[in-house]
């Protein structure tokens, strides 16, 4: 029998792309529990909780992004900038006026 030889009835290329999306899969869930975690974690610590939902929605698009030029050298375009300064200007415009909302509740 060769040393080489996985299983007789999966070929080792799927073997070896059947560990990968396997991988890839646990990363997946692994990062997407953390990411829920903290997001939880911000609207029990904000006193908004459209603050935290709005930074949360903007940050994962223009990380998304970024992340997807560093890691897979994908392109940025002029309308990708322009609409993520629209859309951190829109977080911006809420924060502020989240601030200056009076409290209801003395």
């Amino acid at each position: 029998m060769d040393i080489h030889t996985r299983d007789p009835w999966l070929p080792s290329a799927l073997h070896d792309s059947l560990c990968i999306t396997v991988l890839l899969l646990g990363i997946s869930v692994a990062v997407n529990g953390l990411g829920a975690t903290l997001f939880a974690s911000a609207l029990d610590m904000s006193d908004s909780s459209l603050r935290v939902t709005a930074l949360s929605f903007s940050s994962n698009f223009v990380l998304t992004g970024v992340v997807g030029w560093l890691l897979f050298h994908e392109g940025i375009g002029l309308k990708w900038v322009c609409g993520s300064a629209l859309i951190l200007a829109g977080v911006g415009i809420l924060s502020k006026q989240q601030q200056h909302k009076p409290n209801k509740n003395p």
